[in-house]
């Protein structure tokens, strides 16, 4: 209900918006800029963090931006239109001002009645820089796309979860932290009113929360020198437990460690680099008291961040009695971008540090 669960604040104005544009993105092929009224979720009095209000997501500045009060979909900015459209691709970019992982989580949602909500995008990482983010149902072939840096690190096609429908209302929040958007664009074409009930709008929401391929890029953490390890951007999947995040297995510090949410594939830290390398050697350091966890976890490495291969194991005979580094020679000559550590199903796969060795390589080619 307007000016109890939302309010409305008036149509979009700014001559930049939008802001993709100014960025060297081109207009997409199909479906065209959606405006209207901004909308926002609204909780007593509070509808952004103070000074953050939501018609700086809609104004073409990324240097503005808006900042959710809180991580629910109470905490929302969208837009209500003249009649339905189905989404064709969305655009949104992160602040200049903010970490990325400020988008990890964002949803965007579709409704005709305010009430009943369909999924259509969950973006499960953090953003790739400081640039324009482009969800599409498909994966953009658009060599101006391309040639812009689409699919440069991911390919955000995987986070489209929607199988269609046309919606009035379209709103964005996020289920992963407090957001902050810095520009957001909707782009779509006419079509007739998709009519949602409780267990159509329950059924497009995804039942996983992994994707396969996803990677939580941390590019602003730095990696700490261990004799001249290799240096890149910090990688991982699956999340964190309790807030030990990625970058502590680059911190060089023992008391600290990267510990995922879970044990297996989708769980795992590691490093990506401008070009490939090959490995010569890895070392990494147990996380205190958990050095029996070292057994079966893997170091992999791959060039699309999808497919990846097993570069060396680390076995019983390597799990030390104490906190103390461990090396493993790599006899693999090919060169990655990609390089991870990454548990089995036995254990977590946490680990206090690790340092890659290595240098520029020919890519690897023929990968099974």
């Amino acid at each position: 209900e307007e000016n109890v669960d939302y309010v409305s604040l008036g149509e979009i104005t700014s001559a930049n918006y939008p802001g993709s544009v100014a960025e060297g993105w081109p207009a997409p092929s199909t479906g065209t800029l959606l405006k209207g009224t901004i909308i926002a979720g609204k909780v007593g009095d509070e509808i952004s963090a103070q000074g953050q209000t939501p018609e700086l997501a809609f104004d073409g500045s990324p240097a503005t931006y808006w900042t959710g009060f809180e991580t629910t979909q109470r905490s929302f900015i969208g837009l209500i239109l003249d009649q339905a459209y189905e989404l064709t691709e969305v655009r949104v970019r992160p602040s200049d001002d903010m970490p990325t992982d400020r988008l990890h989580g964002l949803v965007v949602e579709g409704s005709n009645d305010g009430v009943h909500w369909g999924r259509i995008i969950e973006f499960r990482q953090d953003a790739t820089g400081k640039t324009y983010h482009i969800f599409t149902p498909q994966t953009v072939t658009d060599q101006a796309y391309i040639d812009n840096g689409y699919g440069k690190r991911t390919d955000e096609s995987m986070f489209w979860v929607g199988n269609g429908g046309s919606y009035s209302m379209y709103r964005v929040w996020s289920l992963g932290c407090v957001p902050s958007i810095g520009e957001v664009e909707f782009y779509g074409v006419a079509k007739e009113a998709t009519v949602l009930d409780d267990a159509a709008a329950a059924a497009l929401v995804p039942t996983t929360t992994w994707y396969p391929g996803n990677i939580n890029v941390r590019s602003e953490a730095e990696v700490a020198d261990i004799d001249g390890n290799l240096k890149g951007t910090v990688i991982g999947g699956g999340g964190a437990w309790n807030k030990a995040f990625y970058e502590n297995a680059f911190d060089n510090n023992n008391r600290t460690a990267s510990d995922p949410c879970y044990r297996g594939e989708h769980c795992w830290v590691g490093l990506m680099l401008d070009e490939p390398h090959a490995l010569t050697s890895v070392k990494v350091l147990p996380k205190r008291g958990a050095y029996k966890n070292l057994e079966g976890c893997l170091i992999q490495g791959s060039l699309d961040g999808r497919t990846w291969v097993t570069l060396t194991q680390f076995t019983a005979e390597d799990c030390p009695e104490k906190q103390t580094w461990v090396e493993k020679t790599i006899t693999d000559t090919h060169g990655y971008t990609y390089f991870r550590y990454i548990t089995n199903m036995r254990s977590h796969g946490d680990i206090a540090d690790i340092a890659f060795y290595g240098a520029p390589a020919a890519a690897a080619a023929n990968i099974p």
